[in-house]
């Protein structure tokens, strides 16, 4: 999982992900990888936007 910088969005996250190759490791692995990017909110001290992406 990969958090967005402060006014970013899940698709910033998940770009992230795919930019520094955190995924890339498993890719050999038969398992369904499975990547999430979250953003975090200071304000609601909460996630406050999400979006998964199965492989």
């Amino acid at each position: 999982m990969a958090t967005a910088h402060a006014g970013g969005s899940a698709d910033d996250a998940l770009a992230q992900i795919e930019a520094q190759g955190y995924a890339s490791p498993y890719s050999a692995d038969s398992r369904t990888l499975v990547k999430i990017g979250a953003v975090f909110s200071s304000e609601k001290k909460n996630i406050s936007e999400w979006k998964v992406v199965g492989r």
